[in-house]
């Protein structure tokens, strides 16, 4: 038999958990990367990126291309994609209306 919990609170983190970020910011980078040049097999290194904080990632794409390798110019780029895919609305996780309406079933506000 399964009993109910008495929930109070809940904390979720949404970056990843609720919002699908992991796909712009992967997507971002490679748009970044394809418009100037760079195509060799970047899916690969976009994937070992994942998970990876911001200057670990850096370090990987200079290692890789070089210490000419545009950085900065990547990095606008990048941002600019990013905040492209997020002007078009934030991606969920597959569960997250789902999740949030089993939290207060009462109060099914987070429909879009």
């Amino acid at each position: 038999m399964t009993s109910r919990w008495d929930i109070n609170a809940v904390l979720l983190d949404m970056d990843g958990t609720l919002l699908d970020t992991e796909k712009v910011y992967f997507d971002s980078l490679i748009a970044a990367l394809n418009a100037h040049g760079y195509t060799d097999d970047v899916v690969a290194l976009c994937h070992a990126m994942i998970g990876l904080p911001g200057p670990e990632c850096e370090l990987m794409l200079v290692r890789r291309y070089g210490d000419d390798f545009p950085l900065a110019e990547i990095n606008r780029a990048f941002a600019a994609n990013r905040d492209e895919m997020f002007r078009a609305g934030l991606p969920l996780k597959a569960g997250t209306i789902e999740l949030l309406d089993a939290l207060d079933p009462r109060n099914a506000r987070w429909r879009s």
